[in-house]
């Protein structure tokens, strides 16, 4: 088992972190006799996306929050798709968003709980799908981050189960707080001179993170639970994406509804074509720079979604 000296090097500067400062910078803490030193953006390095999935196959991320009707959300991700569903979403417009077999599906209920389906057609090529819409789309394991070189480490502990993990914990400087504290929000003006702290808890051996608890902290040392963070790795898809999924293929294959084809047709000769059968709403998105037309001279904008019917769109720049 490998094991790692972790030395967490911060300044706190009197002026901005004022009374809150919880302690000096730390001393290098010892885990054996090894050369290796790490660092918090070492810590970040290792826990972004993409180096987690050069890994594992892949990286399942649920984060809770607290004091709001918005309470949370879960994302599945590979390499080659992801998944968002989103935990008691009252007020959000679709409680669940996937890319699958090339487009973005989202996925929400109509009053009387029937599954209301809208696919995102991206009527371009692989090369763009992926850069334009799939790489934008993904989320990052660390929940609101930020730059970790304005957190200030104040502690680093072993962990007290005797699992192989240890603790880092963090807080952010009073200038960098108050738009944080305005999701948590009950417009109580005790927030705004509240502080962010993290407390991470990563494996030894490899400085994957396995939770990260954020709490804010106000001056007169009351702490208060903003969000909490687990990350899993090389999991089971989530229950609700399978339900998602099937519910697609489903619809998408419905033998008795009546197919329509659609066609986007770009000035330079590509054309893009499907068949949707009306049963799900169909909102098309074409390459950067170009608009849609209902005519080939580009007199008539089109606009929202598809209607259901044999049409051609026109793609002008």
């Amino acid at each position: 088992m490998k094991k790692y000296i972790l030395k967490m090097t911060a300044l706190c500067a009197a002026a901005v972190i004022m009374s809150s400062c919880v302690r000096e910078p730390i001393e290098p803490y010892d885990y054996s006799q090894n050369e290796r030193k790490t660092t918090l953006a070492d810590i970040t390095a290792v826990n972004n996306l993409a180096a987690a999935l050069t890994r594992h196959e892949n990286v399942y991320v649920t984060c809770n929050l607290n004091g709001e009707d918005y309470w949370g959300f879960g994302t599945f991700q590979t390499d080659e798709m992801y998944f968002r569903e989103y935990f008691g979403a009252s007020e959000e417009s679709f409680q669940s968003t996937i890319w699958y077999n090339g487009d973005q599906w989202f996925m929400r209920y109509d009053e009387e709980g029937k599954p209301l389906l809208t696919r995102h057609w991206l009527a371009v090529n692989d090369e763009e799908k992926r850069r334009d819409y799939f790489l934008p789309g993904r989320t990052e394991i660390f929940y609101n981050l930020g730059n970790t070189d304005t957190q200030i480490v104040t502690d680093i502990r072993d962990d007290v189960d005797g699992k192989n993990t240890f603790n880092v914990y963090t807080r952010s400087p009073d200038s960098e707080v108050q738009a944080m504290t305005d999701k948590y929000d009950l417009h109580n003006t005790k927030y705004w001179f509240a502080t962010l702290e993290h407390e991470y808890t990563l494996d030894k051996d490899t400085l994957e993170i396995e939770y990260d608890y954020n709490y804010l902290r106000l001056h007169n040392g009351k702490k208060y639970i903003y969000y909490t963070t687990l990350v899993q790795y090389d999991t089971l898809p989530p229950d609700y994406m399978k339900m998602m999924t099937a519910s697609i293929d489903m619809t998408a294959d419905d033998e008795e509804a009546e197919q329509k084809t659609v066609t986007i047709a770009y000035e330079d000769g590509q054309e893009y074509s499907i068949q949707y059968n009306g049963l799900y709403t169909v909102v098309p998105y074409v390459g950067t720079g170009y608009s849609l037309y209902t005519d080939p001279a580009g007199t008539a904008k089109f606009e929202g979604e598809i209607p259901y019917e044999n049409i051609t769109l026109y793609a002008l720049k």
